[in-house]
């Protein structure tokens, strides 16, 4: 078994173990004990990942081959599909369990309310928990933080700010370097227009509505992203991606888990995933940027610029109009193509669509087929 396998495998010993003692759940300070350890020993795998995950990053370079990466994918183990999946989810359900009202988990809610003219840069840094974000009235930004801890002394320990550094309003929680089971569970309003900038550890994030900027952050859990404007980021070590109704450039990039980006997409677009399926609609004059180690990819709308669609197991699909001016290179196992200019055989697209003004496309899959079809 490897290292990957053992940390996976190890993450679902101690969901398995929290449900059962849940749901054999009394008042006793041995229940609240046992809860904490398994929390600590959650943080202690979350932690071997990690460093799992920086090992292989730097045993990749920045450079290889197209090759090289098809090698990679289909000789590395399943990790890359599951053990930051199975740690998100176990954190998730522990996290579930305490905010259900169980005995051994004590609780308050903190508010906090700056007042603001107008839309403002938000930073949102959590601890550890969830963090939910919406718009809400142009004169103040606010928070409802949801503590969560094993006792009330750990309870005691924890803290929220929000204040002002500078042009941002600054959101915190924090409480001593122990994990110790105690999550924050946030709640933002913001006035409309104001750019977020969002981090949490092991949970996800949610941003609807805010018509700005958004930079979503997470170690562990799932990203959500509505009706943003302007450059956007998200980024989870383990968890989904959804950016929906988006206008402007976005850059979405995952350890484990599916992308969907969809919108007025436009400048750059970017996702990333070492193992899921990705789907990009709604490109308007975009410059793609798609590559995943192991599952399909879905492209739609028109591109410019030097584009790249890339996985090493999984078909290819990409959409564009009839009179988007492309170069086109592409290699899978199967090809087919809606453009009779083009040259189609053995497994390759290639020509040029009109006088290739627009800029040009590769397409690649180790493992799949391509599909290039008009819009």
């Amino acid at each position: 078994m490897s290292d990957a396998d053992d940390i996976a495998a190890r993450a679902r010993d101690i969901g398995a173990r929290a449900e059962q003692i849940a749901g054999d759940a009394t008042d006793s300070q041995a229940l609240r004990d046992e809860l904490a350890q398994l929390d600590a020993e959650l943080a202690q795998l979350d932690e071997e990942r990690r460093r799992l995950d920086e090992e292989l990053g730097d045993a990749d370079a920045a450079d290889a081959s197209f090759d090289d990466e098809r090698d990679r994918a289909t000789s590395r183990p399943g990790w890359a599909d599951t053990v930051a999946d199975v740690l998100a989810d176990v954190t998730e359900r522990i996290t579930a369990l305490g905010t259900g009202g169980w005995p051994w988990r004590s609780n308050e809610t903190v508010d906090r309310t700056v007042a603001v003219d107008g839309a403002t840069p938000v930073v949102i840094e959590n601890r550890a928990g969830s963090v939910k974000v919406r718009a809400g009235d142009n004169s103040s930004v606010t928070v409802s933080a949801e503590l969560f801890a094993p006792n009330d002394e750990l309870l005691s320990e924890m803290s929220v700010i929000a204040e002002r550094d500078g042009d941002d309003i600054v959101i915190k929680t924090d409480w001593p370097e122990q994990r110790r089971g105690r999550r924050a569970r946030l709640t933002v309003t913001v006035p409309v227009g104001s750019s977020v900038k969002a981090k949490t550890i092991g949970g996800s994030v949610d941003c609807k509505q805010t018509h700005g900027t958004v930079d979503a952050s997470t170690t562990g859990g799932s990203i959500a992203i509505e009706a943003a404007e302007g450059d956007t980021t998200a980024r989870t070590m383990g968890g989904s991606i959804r950016v929906s109704d988006h206008t402007g450039p976005v850059h979405a990039a995952t350890k484990g888990g599916s992308v969907h980006l969809s919108g007025h997409l436009t400048g750059d677009v970017a996702a990333t995933t070492m193992g899921g399926s990705i789907q990009i609609d709604g490109n308007d004059r975009a410059t793609v940027n798609a590559s995943t180690s192991g599952g399909s990819i879905r492209v739609k709308g028109r591109l410019s610029g030097f584009s790249r669609v890339r996985t090493a197991g999984g078909s290819v699909t990409v959409s564009i109009p009839s009179d988007n001016q492309l170069t086109i290179d592409a290699k899978g196992t199967s090809v087919s193509s809606d453009f009779n200019e083009l040259d189609v055989s053995r497994g390759r697209i290639e020509g040029t669509l009109g006088d290739g003004n627009d800029g040009c496309i590769e397409l690649r899959t180790a493992g799949g087929s391509i599909s290039l079809l008009k819009a």
